[in-house]
């Protein structure tokens, strides 16, 4: 997997226990001119190297992204934030770099601090690793509870040029609408200017990683960021144009493969459920009610069991604060119509439903019949795994 400009690699450095497990990723863009834009957590309690990337935006060029994983640089004062400019700066002494085209991203174990001698000394070493064709590598790097790496790649041809985005991603639990503990990282050699990037990017971003749900929680470190190299040599265009728009849908349709992936690998998920609510009163109404389903430790459980028990789903969207009215609820899982006007359709077999319930990639739809506001997220069931992976996850 190439994408021209960039040079990836993933490495272990010792920050992990496992010596085995890479925990160490560079992302590196040949080009000069790279611009680079970002969405950060919510939370308001805030990891040093966010509130470090948050501050370089202003600046809008970035050459390299650094991504530790094991420890995530969170609640360790300033301590933390000292190492996380300190890993900036060797960084950018060692490439012949301004420090603010580094962007530096941790995720791992809150309360610790980064082993700094050996975060140091393993950026020697990966910038001695980095090769065009070391994506898949990269990916490794940046997992934590992870099962799997996740990436995405599609190449198209605009305004007479080829061009390429692909994506890399990490995430498995916290995770929460608005991020999570989600790390996610795309490249494009796209020549774009820094308004259609903004444009195009966090529209994407709003539309899919914003609306994964896991387990409720929302975490300290959740970054998303998107460099463009313009090493395509397109003419620029708007995000309102025709190009501008078929690049928007493109990235929609990749990190929209990203929230699945995620949420499918949510610590100690079986299935990924698309949860697609109509008919609302207004958008903000649909979002609350999805948002509620999606979150509810019940709805979760009854995925997990394969259980058709749409009692908790009607119960989730009658306490979501959303206007709604009972005897115009409907909800369907897959091609299975469970209510009606606010009552069980009747004609369902159970067991069938609950078969379709075995596979991975689920869909649950709900219309309100209020309006047309309509929202969608994406959820994980709730599993006895969960439950073993963070009793014994320390911080």
């Amino acid at each position: 997997m190439i994408i021209p400009g960039f040079q990836f690699c993933g490495i272990h450095a010792g920050i992990k226990e496992s010596t085995r497990k890479k925990d160490l990723t560079l992302i590196y863009s040949d080009e000069p001119k790279t611009i680079i834009d970002g969405v950060f957590t919510t939370n308001k309690v805030v990891a040093a190297p966010v509130i470090l990337c948050r501050s370089n935006l202003s600046h809008g060029k970035g050459r390299l992204i650094v991504i530790n994983s094991g420890i995530a640089n969170a609640c360790t004062g300033t301590q933390g934030m000292r190492d996380a400019k300190k890993t900036q700066r060797v960084t950018s002494q060692l490439f012949g770099l301004n420090p603010k085209e580094v962007y530096v991203c941790s995720t791992g174990k809150i309360g610790e601090p980064l082993p700094m001698p050996r975060l140091l000394k393993g950026l020697k070493t990966a910038k001695g690793e980095l090769s065009e064709k070391s994506f898949l590598e990269a990916a490794k790097g940046i997992m934590t509870t992870d099962q799997y790496p996740k990436f995405d790649l599609m190449r198209g041809r605009i305004l007479g040029e080829d061009y390429t985005i692909a994506v890399l991603a990490k995430g498995a639990g916290m995770l929460r609408p608005n991020m999570a503990t989600m790390l996610a990282f795309v490249v494009t050699d796209l020549r774009l200017n820094r308004a259609t990037l903004k444009s195009i990017f966090r529209e994407a971003v709003d539309q899919t990683l914003n609306r994964v749900t896991v387990d409720g929680d929302t975490s300290t470190n959740d970054t998303v960021l998107m460099m463009a190299n313009g090493r395509a040599g397109n003419a620029f265009f708007s995000a309102q144009s025709v190009e501008g728009i078929k690049i928007k849908n493109e990235l929609i349709h990749l990190l929209e493969n990203m929230a699945r992936q995620i949420a499918l690998d949510g610590e100690g998920a079986t299935k990924c459920c698309d949860v697609i609510v109509s008919g609302a009163k207004n958008r903000d109404d649909a979002k609350k009610v999805a948002y509620a389903i999606g979150n509810s430790p019940l709805v979760k459980t009854a995925l997990f069991g394969c259980d058709p028990n749409w009692g908790r789903i009607m119960a989730a969207i009658g306490y979501s604060g959303a206007a709604v009215m009972q005897n115009k609820i409907n909800i369907e899982m897959g091609s299975y119509q469970l209510v009606i006007k606010g009552e069980s359709a009747g004609k369902f077999s159970p067991d069938e439903v609950s078969r379709y319930l075995k596979n991975k990639n689920i869909t649950m739809k709900v219309h309100l019949g209020l309006g047309r506001g309509g929202f969608h997220v994406y959820m994980s069931d709730l599993t006895y795994d969960y439950i073993h992976l963070n009793a014994e996850y320390h911080t």
